[in-house]
């Protein structure tokens, strides 16, 4: 149930290191099953303290997210006792929880009790609403109930690297090039033979509005560039998050004077987006800047080897093919207000009465 991967952005908070995380159902489990016995629960705190005051770590950080609500006072018991072991070896608590659900005008805090954890333990890391379309709405009326049941310096919102795409199926999680790749999608609309000085229609087809795509724009709701497409199961939208967009969540933290915010993945995953010297800024300054990206980066840009081109303002491109046959690329270059990634084809020129040529299968590929 270990993991590694998050770390506290703050000068305020403690360094907790440690990461003890119940992910699976099983894991899940297995958590309800000692938080309900005291002596499983004793030896949990244990074992937890030995892995704590290890020469390396400075404390531990709790995920048990999914605990059954009727849980509650024994979570509590748990992190009272926990929590007072690991100060006696000058050790930190860090518990990572769920947002509370709000149905009407009632909150729901399952099985943690905050104003409890938060007296104990020294962090509590809060993860955020995963659908981008609400979470400011949501996260700004979470934190307006935490303020009065704990200190908000001890509160870390956790902050993801990972983008978003909706659909009728639900959320999911995606890379920024992913996402990137996504944007950049051809589809070559000409099927025809290509011959010499050939006209060949070529559409970028997640962002083509012709095709009821709404084309790579900043939402003013998620404070980041996405773009909304007709797929599986209807219309579905993409939210990249980069460096822009992460400085909104950091500068939400801000606003209601947290501690601090937590980085869900820090390793060095070239397929996320760089955001360090906008938390560099944030611990030592306090101050975020904020910004939308310049309006002509959103715009993709078509990029031919020969031949001419006829630009549409819509993904779109009429290409003339060159008067020599072979072949020839053609690229579509889309942004998200910070890097470019271009997906391109093959097009292949032939003479006329030769059979057709496969469009080569195109790949993303990120350029600075």
């Amino acid at each position: 149930m270990a993991d590694r991967s998050i770390a506290a952005i703050s000068a305020a908070l403690p360094a907790v290191s440690e990461p003890v995380r119940a992910s699976t159902q099983a894991e899940i489990d297995a958590v309800n099953s000692i938080l309900a016995s005291p002596s499983l629960r004793e030896a949990h705190i244990n074992a937890l303290v030995q892995l704590a005051i290890l020469p390396a770590n400075a404390g531990v950080d709790i995920d048990y997210r999914g605990i059954n609500p009727a849980r509650k006072a024994d979570f509590t018991a748990f992190v009272n006792g926990l929590a007072d072991r690991l100060h006696q070896s000058n050790r930190s608590l860090s518990i990572t929880l769920p947002a509370p659900a709000k149905t009407g005008v009632s909150w729901d805090t399952g099985a943690y009790d905050w104003s409890e954890l938060g007296a104990r333990a020294d962090v509590l890391k809060l993860v955020g609403a995963p659908d981008p379309s609400v979470y400011y709405k949501q996260m700004e009326e979470t934190l307006g109930f935490l303020k009065d049941k704990v200190d908000l310096k001890k509160v870390a919102l956790i902050v993801t690297r990972l983008s978003t795409e909706k659909g009728s199926d639900g959320l999911r999680q995606l890379s920024l090039y992913e996402g990137l790749s996504l944007a950049s999608t051809i589809e070559v609309r000409t099927s025809s033979q290509i011959t010499p000085n050939t006209q060949v229609v070529i559409v970028g087809k997640n962002i083509f509005q012709d095709d009821g795509a709404s084309g790579l724009r900043w939402d003013e709701s998620a404070f980041a560039v996405s773009f909304s497409y007709p797929g599986r199961g209807g219309q579905r939208t993409v939210w990249l998050e980069n460096s822009l967009s992460i400085a909104f969540r950091v500068d939400l933290a801000r606003r209601f004077g947290l501690g601090g915010v937590a980085i869900d993945d820090v390793s060095l995953n070239p397929q996320a987006p760089a955001v360090w010297d906008t938390l560099r800024a944030y611990v030592e300054t306090g101050s975020v800047t904020l910004a939308q990206p310049n309006g002509v980066l959103l715009r993709p840009a078509w990029q031919i080897q020969a031949g001419s081109s006829e630009p549409g303002s819509k993904g779109n491109v009429v290409w003339r093919a060159p008067a020599q046959t072979g072949d020839y690329d053609v690229s579509l270059i889309v942004s998200d207000g910070v890097i470019r990634a271009a997906k391109k084809v093959v097009l292949r020129v032939q003479a006329g009465g030769a059979t057709p040529a496969a469009v080569a299968t195109p790949t993303a590929t990120p350029r600075p």
